[in-house]
């Protein structure tokens, strides 16, 4: 899918458009985030305001949104299999996604231009970090299975309790939290110091690892 929203008055939303993969269901999330900019294109039109410029905004945000999230998956199946990489990897996933892109939906802040504008550095920042993340975390699998595997003492069966790690069920829980632009602009700049402080947590974990052969830019 090339485009998704145009300026003669047709969009695609859903499958119809571009689908991520399954796993962590983010297809509900990504037709949830169409039907909104459609639908805000919509508005527009029939109130009489400009809505042509918005539909290539929307179309840049959309598929923005759409590569950003790939990364989570691209070249990273091997590590769903890693009993001592997943945890981990599944942890800095749900800090990526509750850090920037969910408080957009959950906040009511998809289509307000200006402030995404005044949001596109710790966007930026919070990219880099996750790309970064992602190598580490390949390369972390990569030395396991060059090893024959994760430590053992990492395979005795323990659950990872998500719940039990307090700033980890408060990122969740604040995306119910109803805030001013200038409150949510400190919320995500706050977000993204979370994840430069679990990139760095990371990398020593990963090193303490044994781990050598990383490329870690963006922490």
């Amino acid at each position: 899918c090339k485009r998704m929203f145009s300026a003669d008055r047709w969009a695609l939303t859903g499958e119809a458009g571009v689908f991520l993969d399954p796993f962590y269901s983010p297809g509900s999330d990504f037709i949830a985030i169409s039907n909104t900019l459609v639908c805000d294109l919509i508005f527009k039109d029939r109130e009489g305001a400009p809505f042509a410029p918005y539909a290539e905004i929307y179309q840049q945000l959309y598929f923005g949104f759409y590569e950003n999230t790939m990364t989570l998956y691209r070249g990273q199946y091997p590590l769903f299999g890693d009993a001592q990489v997943m945890p981990l990897k599944v942890i800095w996933d749900y800090t990526y996604y509750w850090a920037l892109l969910a408080p957009l939906y959950c906040g009511d802040k998809l289509t307000e231009v200006s402030l995404l504008g005044r949001l596109r550095p710790q966007f930026e920042r919070g990219r880099a970090l996750n790309i970064a993340a992602q190598a580490l975390l390949r390369a972390w699998g990569d030395a396991n299975r060059a090893a024959d595997g994760p430590a053992a003492d990492l395979l005795d069966g323990r659950l990872l309790d998500q719940f039990g790690i307090e700033w980890f069920h408060e990122m969740n829980r604040a995306l119910h939290d109803t805030l001013d632009n200038r409150a949510f602009q400190q919320r995500i700049a706050q977000n993204v110091m979370r994840m430069e402080w679990l990139a760095a947590e990371l990398l020593q974990r990963a090193r303490a690892a044994g781990v050598t052969r990383m490329i870690v830019t963006g922490a």
